[in-house]
């Protein structure tokens, strides 16, 4: 197979001697197991490339678009207008809409 093969400044070593000389961990070979499978499932896939590439669209759209129109406003820009750190600006908005929901529940 083609993919046995590592082939570096005209020296063919085979994949299974470098895992002789390299000490692997039972966790390096199973992280290896599942990451083939992965791969080799990537690679045969025809409709579902389609599919991860319209979940991919979506969530560019999602939060990048989304994010740029509708949520421009940060928290920075807001603790910067009141003359705070961001930090102070969240513990202050924690403490404010706690409080006014306890108020309002009494």
């Amino acid at each position: 197979m083609r993919g046995d093969l590592l082939v570096k400044s005209r020296i063919v070593v085979k994949f299974a001697d470098i895992a002789n000389i390299l000490p692997l961990t039972t966790a390096t070979v199973i992280m290896n197991r599942v990451l083939r499978f992965y791969v080799d499932g990537f690679k045969s896939m025809t409709i579902g490339r389609k599919l991860w590439a319209l979940i991919i669209i979506k969530l560019i759209i999602i939060f990048v678009i989304l994010k740029l129109f509708f949520f421009s406003e940060t928290t920075d820009s807001r603790a910067k207008d009141e003359n705070i750190t961001p930090a102070e600006y969240v513990r202050s908005r924690i403490i404010r809409d706690c409080s006014h929901s306890f108020l309002n529940n009494l």
